[in-house]
Protein backbone atom coordinates (compact mmCIF):
# COMPACT_ATOMS: atom_id res chain seq x y z
CA UNK A 1 0.00 0.00 0.00
CA UNK A 2 2.74 2.49 0.97
CA UNK A 3 4.55 1.71 -2.27
CA UNK A 4 1.57 3.10 -4.18
CA UNK A 5 0.81 6.07 -1.92
CA UNK A 6 4.33 7.46 -1.69
CA UNK A 7 4.60 8.62 -5.35
CA UNK A 8 1.18 10.28 -5.10
CA UNK A 9 2.14 12.11 -1.91
CA UNK A 10 5.50 13.07 -3.35
CA UNK A 11 3.83 14.59 -6.43
CA UNK A 12 1.54 16.65 -4.21
CA UNK A 13 4.46 17.89 -2.10
CA UNK A 14 6.59 18.86 -5.09
CA UNK A 15 3.88 20.69 -7.03
CA UNK A 16 4.82 24.27 -7.73
CA UNK A 17 2.75 26.81 -5.80
CA UNK A 18 1.10 28.15 -8.93
CA UNK A 19 -1.15 30.58 -7.04
CA UNK A 20 1.86 32.30 -5.46
CA UNK A 21 3.72 32.24 -8.77
CA UNK A 22 0.75 33.85 -10.52
CA UNK A 23 0.56 36.53 -7.85
CA UNK A 24 4.27 37.35 -8.32
CA UNK A 25 3.79 37.51 -12.08
CA UNK A 26 0.93 39.97 -11.53
CA UNK A 27 3.07 42.07 -9.15
CA UNK A 28 6.10 42.17 -11.45
CA UNK A 29 4.02 42.50 -14.61
CA UNK A 30 5.97 39.84 -16.47
CA UNK A 31 6.05 36.09 -17.00
CA UNK A 32 8.59 34.34 -14.79
CA UNK A 33 9.82 31.02 -16.12
CA UNK A 34 12.82 30.30 -13.85
CA UNK A 35 10.99 29.39 -10.63
CA UNK A 36 13.19 26.37 -9.92
CA UNK A 37 16.30 28.58 -9.95
CA UNK A 38 14.61 31.22 -7.80
CA UNK A 39 13.65 28.60 -5.21
CA UNK A 40 17.27 27.42 -5.00
CA UNK A 41 18.81 30.88 -4.48
CA UNK A 42 18.38 30.97 -0.66
CA UNK A 43 20.14 27.61 -0.26
CA UNK A 44 22.97 28.68 -2.54
CA UNK A 45 23.56 32.07 -0.95
CA UNK A 46 23.56 31.33 2.79
CA UNK A 47 23.81 28.56 5.34
CA UNK A 48 21.63 30.54 7.75
CA UNK A 49 18.28 28.73 8.01
CA UNK A 50 16.38 31.83 9.18
CA UNK A 51 17.41 33.73 6.04
CA UNK A 52 16.56 30.77 3.82
CA UNK A 53 13.14 30.41 5.49
CA UNK A 54 12.37 34.11 5.08
CA UNK A 55 12.96 34.03 1.32
CA UNK A 56 11.01 30.76 1.06
CA UNK A 57 8.02 32.41 2.76
CA UNK A 58 8.32 35.49 0.57
CA UNK A 59 8.43 33.44 -2.65
CA UNK A 60 5.41 31.44 -1.49
CA UNK A 61 3.58 34.65 -0.54
CA UNK A 62 3.32 33.68 3.13
CA UNK A 63 4.60 36.93 4.69
CA UNK A 64 1.86 38.46 6.85
CA UNK A 65 1.40 42.16 6.16
CA UNK A 66 -1.13 44.58 7.63
CA UNK A 67 -3.23 44.26 4.47
CA UNK A 68 -3.69 40.51 5.05
CA UNK A 69 -3.98 40.79 8.83
CA UNK A 70 -6.72 43.41 8.42
CA UNK A 71 -8.66 41.25 5.93
CA UNK A 72 -8.75 38.32 8.37
CA UNK A 73 -9.73 40.56 11.31
CA UNK A 74 -6.56 40.39 13.41
CA UNK A 75 -5.80 44.13 13.31
CA UNK A 76 -7.96 47.23 12.89
CA UNK A 77 -6.15 48.97 10.04
CA UNK A 78 -4.35 47.92 6.88
CA UNK A 79 -2.09 50.99 6.68
CA UNK A 80 1.66 50.67 6.36
CA UNK A 81 3.64 50.37 9.59
CA UNK A 82 6.26 52.80 8.24
CA UNK A 83 4.49 55.55 6.25
CA UNK A 84 0.88 55.19 7.51
CA UNK A 85 -0.35 56.41 4.12
CA UNK A 86 -1.12 53.30 2.05
CA UNK A 87 -2.27 49.71 2.58
CA UNK A 88 0.66 47.53 3.64
CA UNK A 89 0.96 44.86 0.94
CA UNK A 90 4.12 42.85 0.27
CA UNK A 91 4.89 45.11 -2.70
CA UNK A 92 4.34 48.25 -0.64
CA UNK A 93 6.36 47.30 2.46
CA UNK A 94 9.33 45.93 0.51
CA UNK A 95 9.44 48.34 -2.43
CA UNK A 96 6.90 51.17 -2.77
CA UNK A 97 6.90 52.68 0.74
CA UNK A 98 8.78 55.98 0.86
CA UNK A 99 10.57 54.93 4.07
CA UNK A 100 11.65 51.67 2.45
CA UNK A 101 12.81 53.53 -0.66
CA UNK A 102 14.93 55.91 1.45
CA UNK A 103 16.53 52.91 3.17
CA UNK A 104 17.02 51.01 -0.10
CA UNK A 105 18.73 54.04 -1.64
CA UNK A 106 21.46 53.77 1.01
CA UNK A 107 21.62 49.98 0.65
CA UNK A 108 21.98 50.32 -3.13
CA UNK A 109 24.85 52.81 -2.79
CA UNK A 110 26.58 50.48 -0.31
CA UNK A 111 26.10 47.47 -2.61
CA UNK A 112 27.61 49.45 -5.49
CA UNK A 113 30.57 50.31 -3.24
CA UNK A 114 30.93 46.57 -2.52
CA UNK A 115 30.31 45.09 -5.95
CA UNK A 116 30.93 47.94 -8.38
CA UNK A 117 28.89 50.63 -10.09
CA UNK A 118 27.34 48.04 -12.41
CA UNK A 119 25.44 46.43 -9.54
CA UNK A 120 21.89 47.48 -10.34
CA UNK A 121 18.65 45.81 -9.34
CA UNK A 122 15.00 46.44 -10.03
CA UNK A 123 11.85 45.53 -8.12
CA UNK A 124 11.69 42.01 -9.53
CA UNK A 125 15.34 41.22 -8.76
CA UNK A 126 15.07 42.70 -5.27
CA UNK A 127 11.90 40.82 -4.34
CA UNK A 128 12.53 37.46 -6.02
CA UNK A 129 16.31 37.28 -6.42
CA UNK A 130 18.23 36.59 -9.59
CA UNK A 131 20.13 33.44 -10.47
CA UNK A 132 22.62 35.55 -12.47
CA UNK A 133 23.79 37.39 -9.33
CA UNK A 134 26.52 35.93 -7.14
CA UNK A 135 25.43 34.09 -3.98
CA UNK A 136 26.63 36.93 -1.74
CA UNK A 137 24.76 39.54 -3.80
CA UNK A 138 21.53 37.57 -3.49
CA UNK A 139 22.26 37.09 0.21
CA UNK A 140 22.58 40.86 0.74
CA UNK A 141 19.23 41.45 -1.03
CA UNK A 142 17.52 38.82 1.12
CA UNK A 143 19.11 40.30 4.25
CA UNK A 144 17.80 43.75 3.31
CA UNK A 145 14.26 42.35 2.91
CA UNK A 146 14.47 40.39 6.15
CA UNK A 147 15.75 43.49 7.94
CA UNK A 148 12.86 45.57 6.54
CA UNK A 149 10.39 42.96 7.73
CA UNK A 150 11.97 42.75 11.19
CA UNK A 151 11.67 46.55 11.44
CA UNK A 152 8.01 46.27 10.45
CA UNK A 153 7.39 43.64 13.15
CA UNK A 154 9.12 45.80 15.77
CA UNK A 155 7.37 49.00 14.63
CA UNK A 156 10.66 50.78 13.84
CA UNK A 157 11.82 52.53 10.69
CA UNK A 158 14.65 50.85 8.77
CA UNK A 159 18.07 52.29 9.58
CA UNK A 160 21.09 51.69 7.37
CA UNK A 161 23.41 51.74 10.39
CA UNK A 162 21.39 49.01 12.12
CA UNK A 163 21.22 47.05 8.87
CA UNK A 164 25.02 47.02 8.69
CA UNK A 165 25.08 45.71 12.26
CA UNK A 166 22.78 42.91 11.13
CA UNK A 167 25.06 42.14 8.18
CA UNK A 168 28.04 42.02 10.57
CA UNK A 169 26.22 39.53 12.81
CA UNK A 170 25.32 37.33 9.84
CA UNK A 171 28.92 37.59 8.65
CA UNK A 172 30.16 36.24 11.99
CA UNK A 173 27.65 33.37 11.92
CA UNK A 174 28.59 32.43 8.34
CA UNK A 175 32.30 32.65 9.23
CA UNK A 176 31.74 30.26 12.12
CA UNK A 177 29.73 27.81 10.00
CA UNK A 178 32.30 27.80 7.18
CA UNK A 179 35.09 27.16 9.69
CA UNK A 180 33.14 24.32 11.31
CA UNK A 181 32.72 22.74 7.90
CA UNK A 182 36.40 23.37 7.16
CA UNK A 183 35.74 25.63 4.17
CA UNK A 184 37.67 28.83 5.01
CA UNK A 185 38.57 29.57 1.38
CA UNK A 186 34.95 29.37 0.28
CA UNK A 187 34.00 31.80 3.08
CA UNK A 188 36.79 34.23 2.17
CA UNK A 189 35.95 34.26 -1.53
CA UNK A 190 32.22 34.74 -0.83
CA UNK A 191 32.58 37.62 1.64
CA UNK A 192 35.64 39.21 -0.02
CA UNK A 193 33.89 42.26 -1.51
CA UNK A 194 31.45 42.98 1.33
CA UNK A 195 32.35 46.20 3.15
CA UNK A 196 31.34 45.56 6.73
CA UNK A 197 32.15 48.95 8.23
CA UNK A 198 30.10 52.11 7.57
Amino acid sequence: MCKFCYPILLNKVTEAPSKAQQKWQNITGKAIDNWEELYLIPRKCTMNIAIQNFQFKLLHNCIPTNDILYKIGIIETSTCTFCHSAPESVLHIFWLCEETQAFLGKVHKWLQDCFGENFIYNMSIFLLGNDELSPIQNCMLILAKKYIYNCRVNGKLPSFKHFLNTVNKIHEVEKYIFRLRQRPRQYESRWLNVILEP
